[in-house]
């Protein structure tokens, strides 16, 4: 075999497995990506479902809140109808006595 058959066949020999190199590259890091994406995409879950918990507590929180400020405006409304009640009933009372007063005297 002469010299120029020799560097022929080395560099041919370099072309394959450089190519060779390069797919094998290649391979590993679309495998190294993908187990990446996959990482990724389970912690953006994680995240999402622990920004919905989050959500649905302070939903929770917020309608409880509105739920006892609605039972005080109640109460206070039902405070302020039997105390005109009474102030009206202790008025008619006094009213019809003392009219009775005026009327005798």
């Amino acid at each position: 075999m002469n010299k120029t058959g020799f560097r022929e066949r080395r560099k041919a020999a370099a072309i394959i497995q450089a190519a060779f190199k390069t797919w094998k590259i290649r391979l590993s890091f679309i495998r190294k990506r993908k187990a990446a994406i996959v990482i990724q995409a389970h912690l953006r879950g994680m995240f999402a479902r622990e920004v919905a918990v989050a959500l649905r507590e302070m939903r929770r929180v917020e309608e409880e809140i509105r739920k006892r400020e609605k039972m005080e405006e109640e109460n206070k409304r039902r405070s302020q109808l039997l105390l005109e009640q009474r102030n009206s009933t202790a008025s008619s009372i006094d009213g019809t006595s003392c009219s009775s007063e005026n009327d005798t005297g």
